[in-house]
């Protein structure tokens, strides 16, 4: 087996030359993160003094449409959206709907940088998962004409639990 190996010559570099290139990419981490493209105190509070998540909630057919604040990089955002928004609600993975949001200053920072959607929403997606289960319960047991404490979600329905009498979500 005759393999021809092919060497690679470097050009020697100078010592002025090293630090030019070493000063050139420290500056250019310092910018980087003074950018905004790491999560900073202003970005984890941009959900709390920003817009209400109930903005990004519309409610139609049987599904729950979350207008994502964010654009999809590869990190399975949407995804990871529906499933915190589904695991709080106690409801199957296919009610919940993701949309995308246009471009739009009222929305709040809609920057999708430094791995940040997950860490700044995760609260408020629980936080509203956990309100619309509440009102869903409430709904049915103003519906039934019984009281909310006597209903649970099971299995993604709402159901009486003295009765079994169910109804989706």
């Amino acid at each position: 087996m005759n393999k021809i190996m092919k060497t690679t010559h470097f050009s020697p570099i100078s010592r002025r030359g090293f630090l030019k290139a070493t000063g050139i990419a420290s500056s250019s981490a310092y910018i980087y993160s003074l950018s905004g493209c790491t999560l900073s105190n202003q970005e984890t509070d941009s959900t709390k003094s920003g817009p209400s998540p109930w903005l990004f909630l519309e409610l139609s057919d049987h599904q729950i449409h979350f207008i994502l604040p964010r654009s999809e990089m590869g990190q399975d955002v949407a995804t990871s959206f529906a499933i915190i928004l589904a695991e709080e609600m106690a409801a199957p993975l296919e009610l919940i709907n993701i949309k995308y949001a246009d471009a739009d200053s009222k929305l709040g920072s809609q920057m999708t940088v430094g791995s940040a959607s997950i860490r700044t929403w995760w609260l408020p997606l629980r936080q509203l998962g956990n309100q619309i289960k509440h009102l869903a319960i409430k709904a049915a047991a103003v519906k039934w004409s019984i009281a909310s404490t006597e209903c649970q979600i099971l299995e993604g329905r709402i159901v009486h639990i003295p009765t079994g009498q169910s109804i989706n979500y």
